[in-house]
């Protein structure tokens, strides 16, 4: 996984007279932006603070919270008052592109913050349940504009071989070798400006005792990097570790940097619970899994419940997991009724040996799809076994 070109933070000293050609947005919960000085000049004029959601067209989590929580009465209620939000695909759009680079943005969905006249504010990165957001929004506007030590004058980015190729074929089919990354981080110095945007190319190859001694001199980063950069190297470094360790199966390692994790980025509680979840799902660990929601409820019932529910579908064996499974989803159900609702609503009922319940789940589930014009795959083709009594 290689991140997109996250330096340059400085280099572009302005895109105010940036136009580009972006597409209609009117699919989008937010319009786009065609010229920065009119979104300036709109922002000061209304003294509102300016909101750009930086997107990619095959980013998930930036459609969910596009169409799930920008649409969403009460938090639009926050927003709208005090915050002109705009949306950017930071791929296809010139001013995107810009914004890219000169931010330093890593992932997407990525929101970056300004204050009326367009002075940068902060950063926040990915998909985040409701209660977060609206807690982050209410600590993000009206805030001082942040300072952001400068690109060292007069350096040349002297970038070694490897990272050259890739920047050429922008991080595509061309990743270095191990001997190529060890070589580079036996002789780097996080303090000379360019080995440290090169460790921001790589975060989780960055050795843990350099990795370590970053953590240390975090004071030093954040005074000459700023430290909203420094932070999002150091826990993106130990958050992209943490999850290949799982992914190899090494899980007293894996659970080493999750602590790691929570010691020194206390602050970032979700995204440490969605490691958690993926150690959990990777082991399949129900009973865990179940008390991880548990514990945190307000991140089950607010974003991912109908993930976890599926997870307990297609892994439970117990009543006790399909009867938490049923709290869930039945919570979601009083929200909303859907077609993927009712259709794990059928399988909780037919895993619990309630036939009359789930064929009455199941017919509902079919009524749904046609309505809101699902197209449905074989995989839900257990929905017409249920109503016939065969099982799926």
């Amino acid at each position: 996984m290689k991140i997109y070109i996250l330096t340059l933070l400085s280099l572009l000293s302005g895109i105010s007279k940036c136009d580009a050609q972006t597409e209609n947005n009117s699919k989008h919960a937010f319009p786009g932006i065609d010229n920065w000085e009119k979104v300036i000049a709109k922002a000061t004029a209304e003294n509102k603070s300016i909101m750009v959601d930086l997107s990619t067209d095959w980013c998930s989590p930036c459609k969910l919270m596009d169409n799930k929580h920008f649409r969403d009465p009460e938090i639009l209620s926050l927003m709208l008052p005090k915050l002109n939000s705009y949306i950017l695909d930071a791929e296809k759009d010139s001013i995107g592109q810009l914004f890219k680079l000169k931010f330093g943005v890593a992932s997407y969905p990525s929101f970056l913050f300004f204050t009326p006249q367009g002075e940068y504010l902060e950063t926040w990165g990915g998909a985040m349940p409701k209660e977060y957001w609206m807690l982050y929004i209410k600590d993000s506007i009206d805030k001082v504009p942040m300072p952001r030590p400068g690109v060292p004058q007069g350096l040349k980015f002297q970038w070694p071989d490897f990272v050259q190729k890739e920047l050429k074929a922008n991080f595509k089919k061309s990743t270095p070798s191990k001997e190529e990354l060890n070589q580079f981080f036996a002789k780097c110095d996080y303090k000379k400006f360019v080995d440290f945007n090169v460790c921001r190319f790589y975060p989780r190859d960055i050795p843990d005792s350099l990795l370590y001694a970053m953590l240390i001199d975090k004071k030093w980063l954040d005074d000459n990097y700023g430290a909203d950069v420094a932070t999002d190297i150091l826990q993106k470094s130990i958050e992209w570790k943490a999850y290949a360790q799982v992914q190899d199966s090494n899980w007293t390692k894996s659970w080493y940097y999750m602590n790691q994790y929570r010691k020194y980025f206390p602050q970032f509680e979700w995204e440490l619970f969605n490691m958690k979840m993926f150690y959990y799902e990777t082991k399949v660990e129900v009973d865990s899994l179940i008390q991880l929601g548990l514990q945190n409820p307000s991140f089950v019932y607010d974003y991912i419940s109908k993930g976890i529910v599926g997870f307990i579908c297609k892994h439970g064996k117990t009543d006790a997991q399909f009867k938490q499974a049923e709290i869930w989803n039945k919570a979601e159900l009083d929200k909303q009724m859907s077609f993927e609702l009712a259709k794990l609503q059928a399988q909780i009922k037919y895993k619990q040996s309630d036939i009359a319940e789930a064929k009455k789940w199941a017919k509902i589930a079919l009524e749904l799809a046609e309505k809101e014009g699902v197209k449905l795959s074989a995989e839900d083709d257990f929905l017409k076994n249920i109503i016939s009594k065969k099982k799926g």
